[in-house]
C-alpha cells in the first residue's frame, strides 16, 4: 500500500480515480505512462497494487468489498 503521492513520485503521473459503476466502493488507477500496473484504492487517497498488495494488504472488509466490486481481479488473484 502506497499514497497516492507516493504512487507519482514512484511511477510518474496516475489516471485519474474511476470506478465502473458508481455503487462500487473500489476506485481504479494506473501510471500514465507505465503498462502493466493497476492501483486500486478504497478511500481515494492509499492505493494498493492488484497484483501485489492482494490478499496480504487488504482487510477482511477490504477483501469482501474487492470481491464484491471486483469479482475478475478477486478470483485472479485467489480471493475466491
Amino acid at each position: 500500500m502506497m499514497t497516492i503521492e507516493e504512487a507519482e513520485k514512484e511511477y510518474g503521473e496516475l489516471r485519474p480515480l474511476d470506478r465502473d459503476n458508481k455503487k462500487y466502493r473500489v476506485w481504479r488507477t494506473a501510471p500514465v505512462k507505465s503498462k502493466g500496473i493497476l492501483f486500486f484504492s478504497f478511500d481515494k487517497k492509499h492505493l494498493y497494487n492488484a497484483f501485489s498488495d492482494i490478499p496480504e494488504e487488504l482487510t477482511p472488509e477490504q477483501k469482501k468489498i474487492f470481491i464484491e466490486d471486483e469479482p475478475f481481479w478477486a478470483s485472479l488473484r485467489g480471493l475466491i
